[in-house]
């Protein structure tokens, strides 16, 4: 039984030895192609200046995980001042309140976000205000929320 790989050399008379560095010389060309086109642009740049703020913020790697989640740097940016949970809510649009709990209470565990009870009004609520490398994130972003 002729395999397809057989039938192509037979019919374009490649040998099976050049087949390989045929292959591999393709891969060389797209691979060069491809860097090539891979042009940084002028906001590329500064939006890799601000990762870099952001990863010396956070030097060590298991901490990390916590910024790949979609929500901690908007939340970070949104709680440079004491806010409350509807604040927040308010400032992010298009998050849920699921989702805005669910980040509140990471940063919180991750000690990036401190929770105080705010005892004074009535019924009593929790304000929310960014510390330690939460701080540091946030003004790495270099957005004045007011």
């Amino acid at each position: 039984m002729i395999t397809i790989k057989q039938r192509y050399l037979a019919f374009n008379f490649i040998p099976p030895f050049a087949m390989s560095a045929f292959f591999f010389v393709a891969f060389l060309l797209t691979f060069q192609l491809f860097r090539l086109t891979r042009i940084i642009t002028q906001k590329g740049v500064d939006i890799a200046i601000i990762a870099d703020k952001i990863k010396r913020a956070v030097p060590q790697a298991p901490n990390r995980v916590l910024l790949r989640r979609a929500w901690t740097i908007p939340v970070l940016v949104m709680s440079q001042q004491p806010r409350y949970f509807s604040e927040i809510s308010n400032g992010l649009v298009s998050i849920s309140d699921r989702a805005l709990s669910q980040s509140l209470k990471q940063l919180q565990a991750q000690k990036w976000l401190h929770r105080k009870i705010d005892a004074e009004i009535y019924p009593p609520r929790p304000l929310y205000q960014a510390t330690n490398a939460g701080v540091l994130i946030g003004q790495a972003v270099g957005l004045e929320v007011f």
